[in-house]
């Protein structure tokens, strides 16, 4: 139930941020809190904050009584207490050896947010549930930045009254994507729709 990653706001500026996705809810109407960490002047200090947040959902989600409250109140206390914390670079290489990989793949890493769907081939296939109602499957015909599991959030076109997709979700990866006819492929990455946000004081 939990998505982590870090966000860059502008040249020198990054923002931990985790998801927590609440209990209960289906793959096309999901409810998320976001909680984001202070503003670093580097990635991998972000990436840091990105670390702790996760910790502290993990260590939170036993007191959830499966809903995502637990996950989300310890996230949120860890948050208030990074605002009073300057990492270094030796607390980031003691935070590798200790996960045994970079920063930067402990956050790619999606850790509970997956949904297991009808079986494919010997394996299981796993989607990720995007932010926010309104999204559909996309189905054979639908044009998909490439090949793979993709969810559609469309809109209306106004005149004809038809619904076309204006934003793409992989829900292998949990990336989202826009048109763009400037690059290569025709799409480029965007971020998430708005959800709701905690941000510290």
């Amino acid at each position: 139930r939990v998505i982590v990653r870090v966000r860059q706001e502008a040249p020198q500026a990054f923002k931990a941020e985790i998801t927590i996705f609440l209990a209960g809810q289906g793959i096309s109407d999901s409810a998320a809190m976001r909680v984001r960490g202070p503003k670093r002047e580097k990635e991998r200090i972000a990436a840091m904050d990105a670390l702790q947040l996760k910790r502290a959902a993990v260590e939170g989600a036993p007191e959830c009584d499966s809903d995502g409250t637990g996950e989300y109140q310890a996230t949120r206390k860890r948050q208030r207490e990074l605002l009073h914390l300057d990492w270094t670079e030796e607390d980031c290489d003691e935070a590798e050896k200790g996960e045994g990989q970079s920063l930067e793949d402990v956050v790619r890493e999606v850790d509970l947010p997956a949904q297991v769907v009808k079986p494919s081939g010997d394996e299981d296939v796993v989607l990720l549930r995007p932010t926010g109602p309104g999204w559909v499957q996309a189905g054979t015909m639908t044009a998909t930045p490439w090949k793979g599991q993709w969810f559609v959030h469309e809109r209306q076109e106004q005149g004809t009254g038809k619904h076309f997709p204006w934003l793409w979700f992989d829900a292998r990866t949990g990336g989202y994507y826009i048109r763009s006819d400037s690059a290569a492929s025709g799409y480029v990455a965007a971020t998430p729709p708005n959800a709701p946000d905690v941000y510290g004081v």
